[in-house]
């Protein structure tokens, strides 16, 4: 299994996350979702709400968003296809199979989370 890989805020985050708030969610907290389907390694986004133009999520939320289309480590902007994203502070680029995904998405709680609750009390099961 691959490990995690620390990515640490860019210098110019900050300022990126104040110039888009009327246009972007931000978020902190967060986690680059790696999964690997058929051969292809395809992204999603997970983290806590700060703020929401779009008002979908109130802070302290988590989000679990649909496929990445692009991550500007420079700038620490993500795109999906209908939502742009800041990230708020250091993250993790980390590897998840799909049930560990959709566990994610469905409780809402970080790969690390769900990795430490099956370790410690037995697998979640999913309706």
């Amino acid at each position: 299994m691959k490990q995690h890989i620390t990515i640490n805020a860019g210098s110019g985050w900050e300022e990126t996350a104040q110039r888009h708030r009327d246009k972007a969610c931000i978020v902190r907290e967060w986690e680059l979702v790696g999964i690997d389907l058929d051969g292809k390694k395809v992204h999603f986004l997970y983290g806590t709400v700060v703020s929401d133009y779009k008002h979908r999520w109130q802070y302290g939320d988590y989000v679990f968003t649909s496929g990445v289309d692009s991550f500007d480590k420079e700038t620490g902007l993500v795109k999906t296809k209908n939502s742009l994203y800041c990230l708020e502070g250091d993250g993790e680029e980390v590897f998840a199979t799909i049930k560990e995904a959709a566990k994610m998405r469905a409780i809402g709680q970080s790969l690390h989370t769900i990795r430490a609750i099956e370790r410690d009390v037995g697998e979640i099961d999913l309706p």
